[in-house]
């Protein structure tokens, strides 16, 4: 710049100079011929000094076009590292995330396109190594392995291993977890071939319920309906899935052994305990009279049992059954020498019986009044 300043106004005082020197001698002969000789002097020296300003600035400019393409050799080669890394990470979240065909070709294609990018760009040593660590990964995304937990086209849970398998048959393991985002956060899973599993499921020889949004081992005292089912399954404290007769939300229900499912139908069924007890259609155990394949039983609603024998009270009615076929006996019929009639359920009609149904049926209609009577005595 200061040979560029000096130059031009060198230029402009020479020039401003000549003009007056013009000017003052157009008349005189010898001294114009004098100022010519002055004037072509001086453009003389603006030429050289022109020459030497255009010199200049061709050499700055030469060096500074060396410069710049230094640096844009090493910025071109920043931005496609940094294209490339992009890139990869992007391939691989594809590959990782779905693990379809289409897109594992997709990041192929797109990696292989970076990897050879980076390759030609490489310059330097530096440069160099970080188109073996692209191409590197790229040789990991374009084995198209998978790594952690994956969603698959099911919906199911499934966990990779680093070297890009599963592991075979079934297990619980402890393995990073699914819903806590916490760093190092960890759960316990139940796999199947790499699988989570959910819902019911055995393991060794026992019934556990895993969560079916979580897929952890559910610990808490509950019913669970899973979709699509009409009934549910009653777990403990532990995870386990429990059956057979359990007693839950203040009566015992029975739970099929063989599915582990609350029983939805009437059935009379032998407990873990080895005594039979009479389910009803809401797999809830039920007391009193009940009818079952055409015929009138009685269940104490103390022991949950059948009644072999003897008198009953049920609800304010007297039913009475007999020991030789353990019903409940109907009609007319002679115990201990007195002859009694009972209704086609099983109660006995009495005056305690016709009593109480007197009043149940006035139940709200009746009033009452208290009058003192005088003596009149």
């Amino acid at each position: 710049m200061a040979i560029t300043t000096a130059a031009t106004v060198l230029g402009v005082a020479t020039a401003t100079t000549a003009d007056a020197q013009a000017d003052s001698v157009s008349e005189n002969p010898v001294v114009a011929s004098a100022s010519a000789q002055s004037t072509s002097s001086s453009s003389q020296q603006v030429m050289l000094a022109t020459a030497s300003e255009s010199s200049a600035t061709d050499s700055a400019t030469s060096a500074n076009v060396t410069n710049s393409a230094s640096v844009t050799s090493q910025v071109s080669a920043t931005n496609v590292g940094v294209s490339a890394v992009a890139t990869v990470e992007a391939a691989s979240s594809a590959v990782v995330s779905s693990g379809s065909a289409a897109s594992t070709s997709t990041s192929v294609q797109a990696v292989s396109s970076v990897s050879n990018a980076v390759s030609s760009s490489a310059t330097t040593s530096q440069e160099a190594d970080s188109a073996s660590a692209v191409r590197e990964v790229a040789s990991v995304v374009t084995s198209g392995k998978k790594s952690g937990w994956v969603t698959n086209a099911s919906g199911q849970k499934v966990y990779y291993n680093t070297n890009g398998t599963t592991d075979t048959g079934r297990e619980y393991v402890q393995l990073p977890s699914l819903t806590d985002t916490t760093k190092g956060a960890t759960g316990w899973y139940l796999l199947q071939d790499g699988v989570a599993q959910k819902g019911a499921q055995e393991w060794y020889g026992s019934e556990w319920y895993f969560d079916p949004s979580t897929c952890q081992l559910l610990k808490e005292n509950t019913y669970r309906v899973e979709k699509g089912q009409k009934v549910g399954y009653l777990v403990n404290s532990n995870g386990n899935v429990l059956s057979g007769v359990q007693k839950w939300m203040g009566t015992y229900y029975y739970f099929d052994p063989s599915t582990n499912l609350l029983l939805d139908h009437q059935d009379y069924v032998k407990s873990q305990w080895g005594y039979y007890y009479m389910v009803g259609s809401n797999g809830a155990l039920v007391t009193g009279p009940v009818r079952w394949q055409g015929s009138l039983y009685y269940f104490d609603p103390s022991s949950y049992l059948l009644k072999t024998s003897g008198w009953a009270e049920h609800n304010h009615y007297v039913y009475y059954v007999n020991s030789g076929d353990q019903k409940l006996v109907t009609g007319t019929q002679t115990i201990g020498g007195v002859r009694y009639t009972f209704d086609s359920n099983g109660a006995l009609y009495s005056f305690t019986r016709r009593t109480i149904e007197w009043f149940l049926n006035r139940e709200g209609k009746l009033t009452y009044s208290y009058v003192r009577v005088p003596k009149w005595y």
